[in-house]
């Protein structure tokens, strides 16, 4: 019988200015790097960025399936209130744990 890994609690990753489609490739491996170390529940630090394009915001949502496939979470931490009504329009503010800046 195989062992089943066992999940990490959570694995916080803090992100760069900005998460735009010159520097999704770099986003994306750090994604799959963090789902890949079998976390529980993924956080993604926002404090510094600002500008978030549909590229940055598809590689998002593509990690939330991906945790959501084995029963992990992803959280967004420290998003500004833009983003945060960016995210709210997009109603995925419904599909994961968004908590502002303040």
């Amino acid at each position: 019988m195989a062992k089943k890994k066992e999940q990490t609690a959570e694995k916080v990753l803090k992100l760069a200015k900005d998460i735009i489609a010159a520097k999704s490739d770099s986003f994306r491996d750090k994604l799959i790097k963090a789902i890949s170390q079998d976390t529980k529940n993924l956080v993604l630090d926002f404090s510094k960025v600002a500008i978030i394009d549909s590229i940055g915001l598809g590689i998002i949502i593509n990690a939330y399936n991906t945790l959501k496939k084995r029963d992990s979470t992803l959280t967004l931490i420290n998003v500004s209130d833009e983003l945060y009504s960016l995210f709210a329009a997009l109603r995925l503010d419904q599909a994961f744990e968004i908590r502002s800046s303040q």
